[in-house]
């Protein structure tokens, strides 16, 4: 089983003062002793990276450390694919032919790139979101379901 995890997901995992932390870090544990394909997209590394090194002064993490903390939990744990031409068609055809547009791109992007890579599952925090434009072969729930 391949399991797709966006960057709501991946922040949480890389700071254990998020309040998703435990139960993220539970259900990614889980995933991986259950032998289950964790996979990434690019683009969600990318927006995690960005989040963790502009948060709020005392809780920021400088750009090395952001960057080691990636490599240490990513690297052997997640496969991290890429976008391909073709998600990102079917992605802006999915959001325009449901009426859709702005930030949602990102969310689509991410969504059809996991299932592009062939996730049955996506794992975030930000279910309504990506339910609104992941393809009807992605199970779209959060690390608690």
């Amino acid at each position: 089983m391949k399991v797709g995890v966006d960057s709501s997901c991946l922040v949480p995992l890389m700071s254990s003062w998020h309040p998703h932390h435990g139960a993220t870090a539970h259900t990614l544990e889980e995933l991986i002793r259950q032998k289950a394909i964790l996979i990434t997209p690019s683009q969600a590394v990318v927006e995690c990276f960005s989040v963790l090194t502009r948060l709020p002064a005392q809780i920021r993490i400088p750009p090395r450390e952001a960057y080691e903390r990636l490599q240490e939990n990513l690297t052997g744990n997640f496969q991290i694919v890429g976008l391909d031409p073709n998600a990102c068609w079917l992605a802006l055809d999915t959001i325009s032919g449901r009426g859709l547009g702005g930030g949602l791109i990102y969310d689509a992007i991410i969504a059809h790139s996991c299932a592009q890579a062939g996730a049955s599952i996506l794992l975030t925090w930000n279910v309504q979101d990506f339910v609104r434009v992941a393809p009807a072969s992605l199970n779209v729930r959060n690390p608690l379901s």
